[in-house]
């Protein structure tokens, strides 16, 4: 960017030239008012969710200061609501401008910023993200209230310098339904890295758009209330140095006003007698909030991974936290539950307040900050080292583990050198969205000593957003021996999980190859021309797998080749061009071959978690729920299905005895069996399936993450797959003693099991303490790393009726994640249903 165009840009943005101003409403007119759902245990006080929009069109019709809109809508098909809320003389195009500048030229923005003391900053709040989490929602509207309102000097203030950006009921079908969860059953706290579910897509374009400086995230319950920085581990992709002093510092500021609300409610001659009944006995503490970093050990509450709306946010350049109100109300009776309810309120309003605050006086120097970690990944500069004691209470573990460098750039190739086309060009896609800059080669290049076709995709670690791409791109880390536990998952590599061939340039290679950035992936899906006796076409991929299926609804005659490849028929040639389109790539064949086997469409009964009843709605399978109750009283008959598939809720040694024969019926009728995780294993063991033993992982600190296995090369679930690859897993088992006619269709590595995540064996020690850091009174010997090696996990078979079995220890429908494991799933359904030629 010229000089002339910095200082034009700038004049624009801090002269008013941008003509985007906020107004009353919107120029959709007022929200849409849903029909009525009542949560009965919504405590009283708080706004039912058909409430909201009444209240929000009320307010945005009587102030100008505030908009408000409808972002989206949830799983459950109810809407997202996005309320605005700044000075009516604000201009958002010279803030949203500023945001720009940002990306496009973070050191000339930075330069100037200081010049400049009349700019707004944008700053978001996330009202309950889980739905029965309630007082965020309230907290947010009131915050509404008193800024579209208030005529103090504060308010004005904060109007002064800030936009302020609220997402008014992050889960509309949780505040509904009563759930953490949202309508498809996904606790959306946990997806940002994945980001398959509408709520947090809205999110996720709200933070691309406006890079806000804070990020709040409002949530209950931990007792007396939390408020962010974490605990270590802290990933190494936060520049850290810049994050750490003002989250802390405001952390802080938030503390104050905490604290202050606890003792204007215990004064308040309208709610003493409540406060003394049920809030003075409940709140363990009057003169202090936990604050993980300053209070915590280390993986008490760590920002380790990208999965939680703050840490996320973090990665826009925001300074994020979650905020935990204190007091639960779902068990109490209405009193205390509404007292409950007040005082959560007022926490978060306090809190919220307390950051504007702290905002208003600390604007400069966050946004000179925030303005440092765009322009570090712009211009390739390393991570800062952050010295113990930088901050009160930063140690040694608050730098481990070390950052490893970033490598020159990430290349997702095209052509023959790419194993699926499908997988890269929705990895591309999914990067973009999170604004993520994707270059293509205009033509072929080397890097890292290998040669690339033109059109691959350059993803350059010389960006804004250089942690984020890094941290989605990236192998990951191993921080097994760093620390005893984690709050959540610990290993999630896209580029290792989701299909596509990814590879890692290193660092200081040359890369010299004129790019054009790209908005979205080139869909190359293919059919040959010409007379053939078939085509052929792989399962790499979400879109192939429904599309399998739909043709066996549609009565193709799909066939399954020993390579794991799907076999259409000549007859079926017309159908083809539409799936081409959708980016699947048919082979013609000269000859089906002779051992391939006829699939039909698979119907499954299902005792499994709704992520997995998710993903396998998505690649089109029918799905049916079954529990032990309803094959005793007749409910559900198995008779109906061609596959039970079990991986939690079913004890088969509760069957009835008329329910157990049916079963030995059914499966001698050619019904197959797919087990997942322990439940699975002990289903296989109970009904005497596969001669067969299991081993459960750590009992006490969740094991999970990224794992290097082994494929067999005659197996019919990872047929397709590379002899050496990577799997997932979450609290992991294995396989031993494997009887006659038992296949290991994949084994953990021999040598290095786990390559990024936690696992620490419950008898094993950690870094920090000469003790066992996993160790508990559930423990379970033989549960680490070197047990599993060389293991089983994943097993095949046929039992003793002949009905064939596929069960996997690893984890390969979590949460929608491990995309490229969906192949397996489909290989194992595909394969247990099978007529056999």
């Amino acid at each position: 960017m010229s000089r002339r165009t910095v200082l034009l840009a700038l004049f624009a943005l801090f002269a008013g030239l941008i003509p985007t101003s906020v107004g009353a409403q919107t120029a959709g007119g007022p929200l849409p008012l849903p029909e009525p759902e009542t949560n009965e245990s919504l405590p009283p006080g708080l706004l039912q969710y058909h409430e909201i929009a009444p209240r929000l069109n009320e307010i945005a019709a009587t102030s100008d200061r505030v908009s408000v809109e409808v972002l989206g809508q949830s799983a459950g098909g109810r809407d997202l609501y996005l309320a605005t809320v700044s000075d009516p003389k604000a201009d958002k195009g010279r803030t949203k401008a500023l945001r720009r500048m940002m990306l496009k030229d973070p050191a000339q923005a930075q330069k100037q910023a200081s010049k400049f003391k009349e700019f707004r900053v944008p700053v978001f709040l996330n009202c309950s993200i889980h739905g029965n989490e309630y007082e965020g929602v309230d907290a947010c509207i009131a915050t509404i209230e008193r800024l579209a309102f208030g005529d103090d000097a504060q308010t004005k203030t904060v109007l002064d310098n800030v936009i302020l950006l609220i997402n008014v009921v992050q889960n509309p079908d949780g505040r509904v339904l009563d759930t953490r969860q949202n309508a498809n059953g996904f606790d959306l706290n946990r997806d940002f890295i994945t980001n398959s579910q509408p709520e947090t897509q809205v999110v996720r374009d709200l933070l691309v758009e406006w890079n806000p400086m804070v990020t709040l995230d409002l949530h209950g319950y931990v007792n007396p209330m939390l408020i962010e920085p974490t605990t270590p581990p802290h990933n190494p992709n936060y520049e850290y140095d810049l994050y750490i002093e003002n989250a802390l510092a405001q952390a802080f500021a938030m503390e104050d006003g905490v604290l202050a609300a606890y003792a204007s409610l215990r004064d308040d001659p309208d709610f003493a007698d409540e406060y003394a009944q049920f809030i003075a006995p409940a709140l363990r503490s009057e003169d202090e909030v936990i604050i993980p970093f300053r209070d915590w050990e280390v993986g008490d509450w760590d920002d380790w991974p990208p999965i939680f709306t703050p840490m996320y946010a973090m990665y826009h350049g925001s300074y994020g936290h979650t905020l935990e109100a204190p007091l639960n109300p779902r068990r109490s009776a209405p009193d205390e539950a509404a007292a409950f309810a007040r005082v959560n309120t007022e926490a978060h309003i306090a809190s919220v307040w307390s950051m504007l605050t702290y905002v208003v006086d600390n604007k400069l120097d966050m946004i000179t900050d925030q303005l440092e970690v765009f322009e570090r990944g712009e211009n390739g500069i390393a991570p800062v080292p952050v010295e113990p004691g930088f901050v009160p209470g930063y140690g040694p573990e608050d730098n481990r583990p070390e950052h490893t460098g970033y490598p020159e750039a990430y290349v997702i190739p095209v052509g023959d050198d790419q194993v699926s086309a499908l997988a890269a060009e929705g990895l591309v896609d999914f990067l973009i969205a999170h604004g993520v800059e994707v270059g293509s080669a205009k033509k072929a290049f080397t890097a890292g000593g290998q040669t690339w076709p033109g059109g691959s995709y350059i993803v350059s670690m010389e960006q804004p957003r250089r942690g984020l791409a890094n941290t989605m791109l990236e192998l990951g880390y191993d921080i097994t021996y760093l620390t005893p536990q984690m709050y959540d998952i610990s290993g999630w590599s896209l580029a290792e999980l989701w299909g596509a061939t990814v590879v890692r340039v290193p660092e200081g290679s040359d890369l010299s190859v004129r790019t054009r950035r790209v908005g979205d992936a080139t869909v190359t899906g293919s059919v040959p021309s010409g007379v053939a006796a078939a085509y052929a076409f792989e399962l790499d991929s979400e879109t192939a797998i429904a599309a399998a299926n739909e043709m066996l609804a549609a009565g193709v005659a799909l066939r399954r080749g020993p390579d794991g490849a799907l076999i259409v028929p000549a007859d079926a040639r017309a159908l083809l061009d539409g799936f081409a389109a959708r980016g699947i790539t048919f082979a013609a064949l000269t000859a089906v071959p002779a051992d391939a086997e006829l699939l039909e469409p698979v119907e499954i009964a299902a005792a499994i978690n709704r992520n997995e009843a998710y993903v396998l709605d998505l690649l089109g399978f029918d799905v049916d729920a079954v529990t032990v109750d309803a094959l005793n009283d007749g409910t559900v008959k198995l008779a109906d299905y061609d596959v039970l598939m079990v991986s939690s809720g079913f004890d088969v040694r509760d069957l009835s005895e008329a329910a157990a024969a049916a079963f030995q019926g059914w499966l001698a009728d050619g019904g197959g069996v797919v087990g997942l995780s322990s439940s699975g294993a002990f289903l296989n063991a109970d009904a005497g399936l596969l001669d067969v033993t299991f081993v459960r992982g750590p009992a006490c600190a969740t094991a999970n993450g990224v794992v290097a296995v082994d494929n067999a090369a005659d197996s019919p679930v990872v047929a397709g797959f590379p002899a050496t690859d990577t799997s997932f897993v979450y609290d992991p088992l294995w396989f031993t003693d494997l009887g006659d006619g038992v296949r290991a269709d994949q084994r953990y590595d021999t040598d290095d099991v786990l390559l990024a995540g936690h696992w620490l064996g419950d008898f094993e020690q950690w870094v920090g303490d000469d003790e066992p850091g996993a160790n508990c009174r559930f423990a379970r010997e033989g549960s680490a790393q070197d047990d599993a090696a060389g293991q089983a996990s994943i097993v095949s078979g046929v039992d003793e009726t002949g009905a064939r079995v596929v069960l996997f220890g690893t984890e390969p429908m979590f949460r929608d994640h491990p995309k490229k494991l969906y192949q397996q799933v489909a290989q194992a359904l595909y394969w247990v249903t099978a007529d056999q030629p």
